[in-house]
């Protein structure tokens, strides 16, 4: 149903805009309904989150269990990860995973920033883009990121420094999980994974992740 929530959205926001450009209202009053559009587009978004914020609340073992099924296709569906890790440490990292939901325009990470997190975009926008010396066009948008891809997956695996700043385009449901969670996982399964081989990640993830 996000796609639908997100499709009913849109189609008010050009229905407002092309309601006042006929009837010649002023640009702040536009401004104002649409920010109140944003807001509901929000409020559901913050009920998504409520129900995260439910599932940590339960005993331990049926809060793993429910955590694991929700996120374990983040997983499974990229095949950079099925081919490189096994089911048993797929299934500990997604128990570390988190949620959040961020507002519009809000900087999720910024160029030359170290990668702390791998975000998955569960719902909503997230644009990846450059700064320019343009003054007429002060970004560049390189790419945008929807439902079910990853952003920032390859300066977090090679531990580079960000080569690109993102943010998010309309209310953003995110998953994540910390890149100290990762190392520790990882360590725990020695056979899983060669750490010492963790460095050619990098040459990986372009190839596999998509």
């Amino acid at each position: 149903m996000d796609w639908l929530n997100q499709a009913l959205f849109s189609k008010k926001n050009c229905n407002s805009n092309n309601y006042f450009s006929k009837n010649y209202i002023e640009r702040d009053l536009q401004l104002k309904v649409r920010k109140y559009y944003e807001y509901l587009q929000f409020e559901d978004q913050e009920c998504v989150n409520e129900g995260y914020k439910l599932i940590q609340q339960l005993p331990d073992s049926q809060r793993n269990e429910t955590q694991s099924k929700l996120y374990q296709n983040l997983f499974l569906n990229k095949k950079f990860f099925s081919l490189n890790f096994s089911k048993e440490f797929l299934l500990s990292l997604s128990l570390k995973i988190q949620e959040d939901v961020i507002h519009p325009k809000q900087l999720l990470y910024q160029k030359d920033e170290y990668p702390q997190r791998l975000y998955f975009v569960l719902n909503g926008k997230i644009k990846i883009f450059s700064n320019t010396p343009n003054k007429s066009k002060s970004i560049q948008i390189r790419k945008i990121k929807k439902k079910g891809e990853i952003t920032g997956e390859i300066d977090f695996f090679s531990n580079n420094q960000y080569k690109q700043s993102a943010k998010s385009m309309s209310v953003t449901n995110i998953a994540y999980f910390e890149k100290e969670d990762f190392l520790q996982e990882l360590y725990k399964n020695p056979t899983d994974y060669i750490i010492e081989n963790l460095i050619t990640i990098s040459n990986k993830t372009s190839f596999f992740i998509g």
